[in-house]
This record gives C-alpha cells, structure tokens and sequence, in this order.
C-alpha cells in the first residue's frame, strides 16, 4: 500500500497497514464499551506493529485532550496483553455505565460557557481564589476521569460537589447567601481526597477566611461559629508551614467559635469547639506543654458534659479516647495518677467502640490502653505488663497485616517492647516471643516504605540481643552490633542526632561487652561509640544521656589493657567525675550509686601517686555508692560494693592496719548477709576467700585462732 506524505509516496508493509487501520477504528470508538468491542474484533491492535503505530501517533498528537486519550487507550492495549482483555476493559466499561459521572461531564461542559459570562464584580467574595479557573481546572480532570483508568481512585460524588459550589458561586449575585457558599466551599476542599492535600486546606482557609467576611456575629452568630470552627480544623490539619503557628491559629479559631456555642443554645457546636480545641492543645508543643496538656484535658471534659453515652456514644468514646492520651502524655503532676486516670478513659471508651461497632477504634484505644499498662511505674510489673500485652493482642485482632499493615507493626513494636520487659515468667521464653515481635513488625517497616520506624526497631531488636540469656552470647552479641549498625544508616547525625547518639551508645556498649575478638579493638571501638554519642549528647541538649555516655566511656577506658594504665584510668576517673555532675542521688540515686562504685574500682586500680590516698578515695566513693545501694533497695549491687570495699580496708597501708583489716572483715560479712551459697554461689566464694586472707593477715588478737579460722573459711570454701 502506498501512502502519502509530505508530498511524498511511502510504501507500507501490510502488517502496520492492518494496525493502522484497527488504530483509527480504536479512536473513533468514543467509550470505553466500544473500545473494547473493537478490540475483540481486530486481534492485531495487540500485536508489536499497533503498539508502535500507537506510539507515533500519540507523540504526533496536537491537541492536548486528544492526546491524553491516545495514551490511556495505549495503556489499556498493555493491560489486555497482560491480564487479558476482560480484566482490563472491566472496570472501565463498568465506571462509564455510571449515571452519575454521565451528570458530572455534563456539568462540566458548562464551563466554557460560564467562563465567558464570568465579570470581576460576580466574584467579589473570593478575590484570591479564581472560581473560573478552578472550574476549568474541575471540568479538565473530570474529562480526564472519563478516559484515564489510573484515576479510578477519584470519587466522582465528592468532586462534584465541589464542582457544584463553585458553579453556583459563579452564578449567584446574592451577597446574602455567599457566606454560606463560601462555608459550603471550604467544607468541599477540606474533604477533598485527590490533588494536593496542603493546596486543598489552603483553599479551604481562603474560603473560610472569606465566608467571615460575609458571615458576621452580627448577622449570624450560629454560621459564624461553625465557620470559625471550620477554620480551625483546616488550620490544625495544615501540615505545610510552621506547624505551632497554625495550631495556634486553630487553636484561636476554635475559641472564637466557643463565643458564639453554648451549651445551652448550641451544645453540639459548643462541644464540637471543645473537642477541636482540646486536640489542637494536645498536638501544640510550642510553650508550656503541660498548661497545653491541662487546657486539652479541661476542654475534653467540657464536651463531655454534651456528649453524654445516652446522646452521642460514639462521640463520648472519641473523647474519652483523646482524654486519655492526653492525660498519658501529660508531664506533670502525679505520673502514676495521670496514667491511671488514663487506662480509666480508655476503658470507659471501650464500653461503647466495640469490635462490632468500631472496629478501628477499638483497635486504636486498645493499643493506647497497652502503652498506658507498659508505662505504669506503680502496682505489680509484671501485672501492668500482662495486661498490656493482653491489649496489644487484642488489638491484633483487627489490624493485621492486610487491614492495616503500618499499624501491625507498630503494635508488634509494643508487643515486643514488653515481652523484653517482662519480670515474670521464663526470661529466655519472653525475650524469644519480643525478638519474634519486632521481627514480625520489620516485614512491614522496611527501609522503603519506613525508613525512620525501620530503625526504631532495629535498634530496639539489638537492645534485646545484648539482654538475651538463651543461645551464644557471642551470636547474641554480634546480631546485636548487626542491628545497631542498620539502624544508623538511617539514624544519621543530620536526619535524627538524637536517636543516632542513642544507637552509638548501645553499639559501644555492646563492644565494652564483646567477649571474643581483640579486647583492645574492641574497648577501643566503644569508646569512638561513646566520643561520637557525645558529639550531640550534650550537657545542655540531653543531660541525663550526656552522663550515660561519659560512665560508659569511663567503663571502657578503665578496662583497657593496652597503652598507658595510668592515663586510662585517669581518664576512666575524669569521665566517672563528668557523669556524676548530672547523675546526683536526688535525680538519679541508682546511676549515681553505679557511677560511684565505678569510680571506686578505677581509684583503687590506679598504680601512681599516693597509694593510700587513692584507696582512701576508692573508700568515699565505695561509701556514697552505698547510701543509695542497701541491703533492701539493691541486695546484690549492696553485696557487690561492699565486698568492694573490702578490698580497699585489705590493702590501705596506712592508719591502724588492725582496725583496717577489722574494717575489711565487716564488710565482707555485710556481702556475705546476700551473696549466700544458694544466691550466688561463685560470689560468695570469692568473698569468703577473700575474708580468709584477711584472717590471716590480722596483726591483733590470737593469732593462732586467726590463722584457724582462715583455714576454716579457706576449706569451706574449697
């Protein structure tokens, strides 16, 4: 076949002759049904020579809508190669039978022609957002619905709304009713769920902002209250921007809204306004967050004095719900009190989301009821967490892996967080089901899809390696330094210095711990850990944490067999000194008792100076750390220190060696009072040894019953 063109004659092999030709009987189908009887009819527009043809008609194509339908009928032509030509064509002919898009393409034909009858003075209420344009802007996607498969998504009925507004904003000369379009229009880019979500809130904000103008307290108390009210959510769902400035905005809309609601003549709006403005309160963390917290709690509280179970119980349980999380967030005040009253909201929401009734939030609350049990300092441990755990299962239920698979994860988060916490039961068999739970939650929070969450648990699986008691503690310790060094590649000091200082001090400390390999690499590996958290631990960013890392590197430096003892240790001691300037016995009595029994074995070690003078210091430090470790608050660490400062009286040079030595004696019976042959039977034969050599060293009394009594405790021992 010979074809012209440019003045020119080509001759065509048959093959695209034949593709050509079912090509141009495609494009005058006109829907979607009738493409797809063409296409059942000419078997060849599925062929290698149609789908080039199609191609280089579609790049040739002028005309802008025209070509959108060439590309979605070569998109479609793909499909049927793929899934088969009913399976393609299925959703397409079914969408096009629908009576309602029908409607919306004829709204949509309007435009043009209400474009050109479209003055200035028509649209005086909305001088910044141009009803015309986003009316051409509305009827070009709507044509695009029509012929493009990859926007099934949209839901037409909520875009024709929309569209519906804006028609009649166009048209309407009545400055009476514009305020409540305009309220009418902002509601429809506040739920509109295609496009932009932060263009779509802003145009909300302009048309609320405007509908203000028309709807005054004046005029209309009730509408501007609701409008106000309006406003304010658009501003606290606006994530682009300063996200304190625009909860502040919200925040000063809803309480503007409240002016004009009542619970006498308006309590739904009234508790609405109460509701909104507890949230935006709950989520501002900019000034005083337990004020915000305390504010939130006072206008839940308000909105429940409408919404009452009898009323409204979905809303009395989504409050109670938000109650709770406010009071579980809460900073100040009694912790214990604020958690329980807590768990008290969540349950009392429970009463009425159901599994049957709300399924989601069922879910959702039993998950906050969990967290709420796993921070509970009071009551039973071990109870507070069963019952979390009991929660976070019941939770499982509803959001699995296919309903809803980011929340999956994070509940197995939780679950494992309190399997690793778990005092009661088997401690091998809990931390086995915590590591089985984050491995279950990182199926779902990948690199890709969450890199930030992907590292949360990373670094939370290798906190639970270096706690595992069952296996190989090399292995153990090993995965552990695997998990931690994934997390730090998204735990970077740019995109998250706090959690990357977090993850470098758990790496060091597992190195300070590694049993196998060279200890000196490895001591030397946990201190760059150490150096590198202290980079963004600092003492005004993170004082507690800053002290963590200076004891850790302490730890490290005084084991370090290599290089010069004395300046390890004298850094040890420098490091031990640094952390006990923010770890005091009134703000942390445990870590502060640790640090100063550290600080202890690093003075006693130190071979220069003054010997006596350090052993002298090692005593002080051994004797603070005991006014926190007793025998009642902290047995084994109290036996431990003790036998400590055991050690130190043995070898104090100086003073009255006998009353010394009598001084050693004493402490190594207090450890002795602990570290029993059932409790710890290798402690308690190193300390009896020790109390032995004593004995026998003892310059005063009967020398004879000393040395027998040495001999005693050497065979007892033995």
């Amino acid at each position: 076949m010979d074809v012209k063109m440019g003045g020119f004659h080509v001759e065509v092999p048959g093959s695209i002759v034949h593709a050509l030709q079912a090509i141009i009987a495609l494009t005058k189908a006109g829907s979607w049904s009738n493409a797809k009887r063409v296409v059942m009819q000419r078997p060849e527009l599925l062929s290698a020579e149609a789908e080039e043809t199609l191609q280089g008609i579609t790049a040739l194509e002028p005309n802008p809508d025209r070509k959108v339908w060439l590309q979605s009928l070569g998109e479609v032509l793909q499909r049927c190669k793929v899934e088969g030509i009913e399976v393609a064509f299925g959703p397409l002919v079914q969408r096009e039978a629908d009576p309602q898009l029908a409607v919306l393409l004829d709204i949509a034909a309007e435009t043009r022609e209400l474009e050109a009858q479209c003055s200035p003075a028509q649209r005086s209420g909305l001088n910044v957002l141009d009803i015309a344009a986003e009316i051409r802007e509305m009827g070009a996607l709507f044509k695009q619905m029509w012929r493009d498969p990859n926007l099934q998504h949209i839901d037409a009925s909520q875009s024709g709304m929309l569209l519906s507004v804006l028609l009649k904003l166009q048209r309407d000369h009545a400055l009476a009713d514009r305020g409540d379009l305009l309220n009418e229009l902002g509601i429809a880019y506040f739920e509109l769920r295609f496009g932009d979500p932060a263009r779509n809130l802003q145009k909300a904000i302009l048309a609320f902002q405007e509908a203000l103008r028309f709807c005054t307290p004046e005029t209309n108390p009730q509408n501007y209250s609701a409008t106000q009210n309006n406003l304010g959510n658009s501003y606290r769902n606006l994530r682009t921007g300063d996200r304190s400035e625009n909860l502040q905005k919200a925040i000063r809309a809803f309480q503007e809204a409240l002016r004009f609601s009542t619970p006498a003549e308006r309590p739904e709006g009234y508790a609405l306004a109460q509701s909104n403005l507890g949230l935006a309160l709950s989520e501002l963390l900019a000034g005083d967050r337990g004020e915000n917290l305390r504010n939130a709690i006072t206008a839940y509280r308000e909105a429940l004095r409408v919404w009452t179970p009898q009323d409204n119980p979905c809303a009395y349980a989504d409050t109670h719900c938000k109650l709770g999380d406010a009071y579980a967030n809460l900073p100040t005040g009694d912790r214990v009190e604020n958690l329980q009253k807590a768990i008290a909201a969540y349950r009392e929401a429970l009463r009425f989301w159901t599994p049957e009734a709300a399924p989601d939030d069922y879910a959702k609350t039993q998950n906050d009821l969990g967290v709420a049990y796993a921070n509970l300092p009071a009551g039973d441990r071990g109870e507070n967490l069963q019952k979390a755990i009991a929660a976070y299962r019941e939770a499982l239920r509803f959001w699995t892996p296919e309903a809803a698979p980011f929340f999956y994860a994070m509940i197995q988060t939780n679950l494992g967080s309190a399997y690793s916490n778990l005092p009661t039961g088997d401690r091998g068999e809990n931390l086995g089901k915590a590591v089985a739970a984050y491995r279950e939650a990182l199926r779902f929070r990948t690199p890709e899809a969450a890199p930030y969450d992907y590292a949360l648990t990373q670094n939370n699986l290798g906190n639970l390696y270096t706690k595992l008691p069952t296996g190989d503690q090399t292995e153990n310790l090993q995965e552990a330094i695997v998990c931690f060094r994934e997390a730090l590649r998204f735990r970077t000091p740019e995109a998250a210095p706090y959690d990357y200082a977090l993850t470098q001090n758990n790496l060091g400390a597992v190195y300070n711990k590694l049993p196998t390999g060279v200890q000196t690499e490895n001591l030397r590996a946990a201190i760059a850990c150490f150096r590198e958290a202290l980079r963004f631990w600092t003492p005004e960013a993170a004082p507690y944490d800053y002290a963590l890392s200076q004891r850790n590197l302490g730890f490290a430096y005084s084991k370090l067999p290599t290089g010069d003892q004395k300046e390890n240790l004298e850094k040890a001691i420098a490091a031990y000194r640094e952390a006990l300037r923010f770890w005091t016995l009134e703000a942390a009595p445990y870590d502060y008792a640790l640090t100063q029994n550290d600080l202890g074995n690093a003075f006693a070690k130190l071979p220069t100076g003054d010997q006596s003078e350090n052993l002298q210091k090692a005593i002080a430090a051994y004797r603070e750390a005991l006014r926190f470790w007793t025998l009642e608050a902290a047995p084994y660490d109290y036996a431990m220190t003790q036998n400590n400062l055991g050690g130190a009286y043995t070898n104090l040079s100086t003073g009255d060696r006998s009353e010394n030595l009598q001084e050693a004696i004493a402490a190594y019976g207090e450890a002795l009072r602990f570290w029993t042959p059932e409790a710890a039977p290798h402690d308690y034969a190193l300390t009896q040894n020790n109390l032995g050599e004593v004995y026998h060293r003892l310059p005063t009394g009967d020398r004879t019953k000393n040395h027998k009594k040495a001999i005693e405790i050497g065979r007892a021992h033995v």
